[in-house]
């Protein structure tokens, strides 16, 4: 995966952040695993996740990009 300055600068930083939600910090972690060629298996152990949950964000990255992979997906809530 290729990042950009910004979008490297920019996963760090809410890597580190304090306030921004859990999920985000967390895929801007995966995301900075992946570049710095990190395995998979790595990134999940030292983020307590399942190798496929961190495959799962690894792969949208690559289709979508990296700042788009950080949100959630519109769904419509099941009905009643």
């Amino acid at each position: 995966m290729i990042l950009t300055d910004e979008d490297k600068a920019e996963l760090e930083r809410l890597a580190r952040s304090r306030t921004a939600p859990h999920r985000e910090t967390q895929r801007a972690a995966i995301l900075l695993g992946y570049h710095a060629r990190e395995s998979i298996a790595g990134i999940g152990r030292r983020l307590g996740m399942t190798r496929l949950s961190v495959t799962k964000w690894v792969a949208k990255a690559l289709a979508v990009g990296p700042m788009a992979a950080l949100k959630d997906n519109y769904h419509r809530p099941k009905g009643r």
